[in-house]
């Protein structure tokens, strides 16, 4: 699948008459909606970016990581010790529509033993700024390249669309697993990856 979305890429990036020259905005700008946004998932997959593919590597890898901690004091017959390893996974979605909440789950995560009114205080004064920011007038990237397109119609397109479908469908699954795991305290990463 690398190989495949850097084919994309390579068919997609400065390969149009007039962007022979142009950066990766530009093409965002110029390019038609299906087209960039299949660009701009190549550059979160694998360019410069690669987020989701880190992101989705990262929590596979670290689930593993406690799988194998978990074998070990198995081994050492110490059923009973504390984790070392501890994961939490939380959505952009919740720090965005749940700011407050999801940021004190952050903080009783990272800060265990810090008394619960730290930790509220801490919250509050997280979601006022987050609040303060997404009110701002004065925000710098007002103008997305998505403003006016249709994200409806580009989230079925995309979905539908026969690889990135599949591939971004496969990353929002481990994602999603991780997410709810986190939530109820469960360690295992289901095997939802489809080949």
């Amino acid at each position: 699948d690398f190989n495949s979305i850097l084919d994309v890429c390579h068919s997609l990036f400065r390969s149009h008459p007039g962007l022979e020259k142009s950066g990766f905005y530009q093409h965002l700008l110029k390019l038609d909606p299906e087209e960039g946004i299949q660009l701009a998932a190549t550059h979160m997959m694998r360019g410069r970016g690669g987020d989701l593919t880190r992101m989705a590597n990262n929590i596979i890898k670290l689930r593993q990581l406690q799988e194998v901690e978990e074998q070990v004091n198995v081994a050492e017959h110490q059923l009973k010790a504390p984790k070392r390893i501890q994961v939490l996974t939380l959505a952009t979605d919740d720090f965005t529509y749940k700011p407050k909440e999801t940021a004190y789950r952050f903080f009783d995560f990272a800060l265990g033993g810090t008394s619960r009114e730290s930790k509220e205080k801490m919250a509050i004064k997280y979601e006022e700024r987050f609040n303060k920011t997404l009110n701002s007038t004065h925000r710098v990237n007002t103008m997305h390249i998505t403003k006016g397109s249709d994200k409806a119609y580009l989230e079925d397109y995309m979905r539908s669309h026969e690889f990135f479908g599949r591939v971004l469908g496969n990353v929002e699954k481990v994602v999603e697993s991780a997410v709810e795991q986190s939530k109820d305290g469960n360690d295992k990463l289901e095997s939802t990856v489809e080949q």
